[in-house]
């Protein structure tokens, strides 16, 4: 049975998305961990916020990031096709 070049490289478009949402799933984590670690900061820390606020702006970029990966392969693209914010 021939196969296609994605099936021979074990990235088919199911195997792709579950990629994504590992990713998402390990983003979530980290950002819990990351919440665990700013509690014990000084909530009104010049200092905490700006962490708190780099932290979020990095968590929308990855989330916007992850949006167009499943909408890549949704319309038949790759991973690989879409370009990280900079």
């Amino acid at each position: 049975m021939a196969q296609t070049e994605d099936q021979e490289n074990g990235w088919t478009s199911e195997a792709q998305m579950v990629l994504v949402l590992l990713i998402e799933a390990e983003s979530k984590a980290n950002g819990e961990k990351f919440r665990s670690l700013l509690a014990q900061l000084p909530r009104h820390n010049s200092e905490t916020r700006r962490l708190r606020r780099e932290f979020k702006e990095r968590q929308a970029k990855k989330n916007r990031y992850l949006e167009r990966c499943r909408a890549a392969i949704r319309a038949g693209g790759r991973i690989e096709d879409v370009q990280p914010e900079e």
